[in-house]
């Protein structure tokens, strides 16, 4: 109270009031009398100035109080106790009270959608960085650091660039602010793994008034991967149907033309076309397995089945084409019976693929490997041959639909080029896995790894 300026303005106008009064007094008294009149003012003005002072102590107590407490809501403090009187201060008193606790609860309020908001952010999969007009980062999450490489990235209040040296990314931030609205790009970043293909999306943060900018990154390397495939696979059956459709159109022109009557030829063009409808016939049909099975890919009927019997089974149904081109097949089954959890038709299908796969990939004279074998939690079928083998940069490629490692042979070998695809899509249907092991000259190994039942 004594340090407010009001109260030492009033006593400093009272004890000025009072000099002025005694003054004369003091100057003129010239006798016992005018002594005590001078000494009887000088007591009055002395209890007037206490009197003063404790009614100016009631006056400002109050104004000390809203101003502590007003400072304590400066500092954060908003239930901070205040101590005024009743009447027109007591309702003041009252109101800043209720003013303190509402501060409270929207602070509080704030600070929690701030903390959830936060989270969101640092949760998303999406890369997430927010940067001032200097281009200063004031946010960034750990997806963002994951797809720009930059770990130490938005730990220190530096700016952008001072990490990521892209161009692209800092074209796309200047041109949000230039126009004032959402600009979306795509950029290219060298991964830890691989080539990276990032979406990015740059919005002025809102009622910014100094252009601040958020940039949001999305990975779509598996995206345009896809859609490679996608491409390709169309270019495929493209060029699978319209290789026997043209050579059928060609026979059959032939025909029409005058050798329907060549008893020599006739025949023989017949059997051509034939045979290129069986081609086109067969490729259809696997084109619909394959859909099939990755329509109802977790509704195969999955019971116990012996994994040995099937093996066996369709090496039998083999065996006139392996010695049919010279090769030697061995089988190394399990000692007793292998019970794997899966699908009969579906295991049949695969050996069988995986079989005839290596019979038109392995040379004469060559040789073919059955193998069944077991551990404590799954049973494997191997299929190994000493054939033309596969380069390592083709093995994840080579169960994709139409893919052919040597294209150039590709016409000099049947098939429909869908049957590892399809391999691959009943083992994943049979909640099991398939690897390859291949070098080229050297021949290959698949391995399918089936779960054991119970």
């Amino acid at each position: 109270m004594f340090k407010h300026p009001y109260y030492w303005k009033f006593f400093s106008i009272g004890l000025i009031s009072f000099l002025v009064g005694v003054t004369p007094v003091f100057f003129s008294a010239t006798s016992v009398s005018g002594w005590a009149v001078l000494f009887g003012m000088l007591l009055a003005v002395i209890v007037s100035l206490i009197l003063s002072h404790r009614a100016l102590s009631k006056m400002f107590a109050p104004l000390d109080s809203i101003q502590k407490f007003v400072e304590g809501l400066r500092e954060g403090r908003y239930s901070a106790k205040g101590k005024l009187s009743s009447g027109s201060f007591g309702e003041l008193d009252r109101t800043l009270k209720a003013l303190g606790k509402d501060l409270e609860a929207r602070v509080g309020s704030l600070s929690h959608e701030r903390a959830q908001f936060r989270a969101m952010l640092a949760s998303m999969v999406e890369g997430v960085i927010a940067v001032d007009q200097e281009d200063k980062i004031l946010f960034c999450n750990d997806a963002a650091r994951l797809l720009l490489g930059e770990s130490a990235l938005g730990h220190t209040a530096q700016r952008l660039w001072e990490f990521v040296q892209l161009l692209p990314i800092k074209e796309i931030v200047e041109t949000t602010r230039t126009q004032g609205s959402s600009i979306k790009g795509e950029i290219s970043v060298r991964g830890v793994k691989e080539e990276l293909m990032l979406e990015v999306q740059a919005t002025p943060l809102s009622g910014d008034s100094d252009q601040g900018v958020v940039v949001v990154f999305h990975d779509i390397t598996e995206l345009r991967r896809l859609e490679g495939v996608r491409k390709e696979f169309v270019a495929n059956v493209s060029h699978e149907l319209k290789t026997p459709l043209t050579a059928i159109k060609g026979y059959v022109e032939t025909l029409i033309g005058g050798a329907l009557f060549d008893e020599k030829n006739n025949v023989r063009f017949l059997r051509k076309i034939e045979g290129k409808v069986d081609q086109l016939v067969e490729q259809v049909q696997d084109l619909l397995t394959l859909a099939r099975i990755e329509a109802n890919k977790d509704s195969l009927p999955l019971s116990a089945v012996d994994l040995n019997r099937i093996v066996s089974e369709s090496v039998q149904d083999h065996e006139l084409a392996i010695k049919g081109k010279g090769l030697e097949l061995q089988r190394q089954l399990f000692p007793e019976s292998v019970f794997v959890w899966g699908d009969e038709k579906a295991i049949r299908q695969v050996t069988h693929n995986l079989i005839d796969n290596a019979i038109k990939y392995t040379p004469a004279p060559g040789t073919i490997v059955l193998r069944v074998k077991k551990d404590s939690e799954s049973a494997q079928i191997e299929v190994e041959d000493d054939g033309v083998g596969i380069p390592r940069q083709e093995h994840e490629r080579i169960f994709e639909r139409f893919y052919r490692v040597d294209k150039a042979r590709s016409s000099e070998i049947s098939g429909t080029g869908l049957g590892l695809s399809i391999v691959k899509h009943l083992v994943q249907s049979l909640h099991g896995t398939i690897s390859v092991a291949s070098q080229p000259d050297k021949g290959s190994r698949f391995t399918v790894n089936l779960p054991l039942s119970n």
